[in-house]
């Protein structure tokens, strides 16, 4: 066996790893940007385990600066079905701890590793992970939901929705890449850089898939879907405190689940929720997945 850093030249390899060993089916499109547009892209975290020419197991590795200092953990830890039960995964895992540890990490994580991931944390229906990280000391530490909603049970965006937001002043579009200065500094100033590397990422899909509120050339809120997760995922999506109150959220919302629909998805999953009750009264959407959040700390 034979362990080294995965570059772009072994995405056809690591989609068929993916392919083979996750529940859900990954796209190609969505493999590129786990591997390859992480905000902070360190190749010594991205490691393929090789038998032969054939990929057997990977782990791809996260750094996350947060205000306790620098985290960082595994965004995808996969061994191939066939090659599990030799310690392949327990062996991926050690290798990206310690050099997670060697970049400077004060607390090892799963989950809690936004942007750029798959689940916010362990599914656990995935039991064997489950089980790995509590031998190796890893302690749950929370959790979060997703929601689900039926895109086909309604029409999301209609005229009367575009009246209501006209009537207060609002107007809400579909961004373009010529919106990316103003766009980043915004999502930037209001929330912080992780959800800016969201928004731009949106802006970089075919469609663009983040829309804003403007009112007077300002932007008053924003929605993205299908940037972390899976397609099809809705977030993260945010209004300025200043303007709360006004329906934007509520408005952006609808409209990314009609682009959702219109682009042929029949589910979107709402990602890491915050606040149920909003999603449920609005869309209809009920929970769909729990994920664990776990932690281990350093000294």
């Amino acid at each position: 066996m034979e362990l080294r850093a995965l570059t772009g030249a072994d995405l056809p390899a690591l989609s068929a790893l993916c392919r083979a060993g996750l529940r859900e089916p990954l796209d190609d499109s969505t493999l590129r940007r786990l591997l390859l547009a992480e905000p902070d892209l360190r190749p010594a975290l991205q490691l393929g385990l090789w038998d032969g020419t054939r990929l057997v197991g990977a782990a791809l590795g996260s750094l996350r600066t947060t205000p306790e200092g620098l985290v960082g953990g595994p965004r995808l830890l996969l061994v191939a079905p066939e090659a599990r039960g030799h310690g392949y995964g327990a062996r991926l895992l050690t290798l990206l701890e310690e050099r997670l540890l060697e970049a400077g990490v004060v607390e090892l994580r799963v989950g809690r590793l936004a942007p750029n991931y798959l689940w916010p944390g362990l599914d656990p229906r995935d039991t064997v992970a489950l089980c790995l990280f509590e031998r190796r000391g890893y302690s749950r530490a929370g959790e979060a939901v997703n929601m689900s909603v039926d895109l086909t049970a309604r029409h999301w965006w209609t005229l009367d929705d575009q009246l209501r937001l006209a009537a207060s002043g609002w107007m809400l579009r579909r961004c373009t890449p010529a919106d990316h200065q103003s766009l980043a500094a915004w999502v930037r100033a209001q929330f912080g850089p992780l959800w800016e590397w969201e928004a731009c990422l949106a802006l970089d899909q075919e469609p663009v898939s983040v829309f804003i509120a403007e009112r007077d050339g300002q932007i008053g809120g924003f929605a993205c879907h299908s940037v972390s997760g899976f397609p099809g995922t809705f977030g993260p999506t945010g209004t300025a405190e200043a303007v709360r109150g006004a329906g934007l959220g509520r408005a952006l919302l609808l409209r990314c689940l009609a682009d959702l629909r219109e682009l042929g998805f029949r589910t979107a999953e709402i990602g890491w929720v915050g606040p149920l009750a909003f999603y449920s009264r609005i869309a209809g959407a009920s929970v769909s997945r729990v994920c664990w959040f776990y932690r281990k700390g350093t000294h």
